[in-house]
């Protein structure tokens, strides 16, 4: 297991949290490009997906 790890689990549930207290992508704190980027837009996404779908 690498130390990024724990790190992109971290920017995944900070972008998930991110959609739902009304931010965009344009929030994401992490530089463009990273992997922390990526993973922070994917819990974003997925909040976004859980929304549409009317999931809690």
């Amino acid at each position: 297991m690498t130390t990024e790890q724990p790190a992109a689990g971290a920017a995944w549930q900070l972008g998930n949290q991110a959609f739902r207290d009304g931010k965009n992508l344009d929030d994401n704190p992490y530089p463009a490009g990273t992997k922390l980027a990526e993973e922070w837009q994917a819990g974003f996404n997925r909040a976004c997906e859980d929304e549409l779908r009317g999931c809690p």
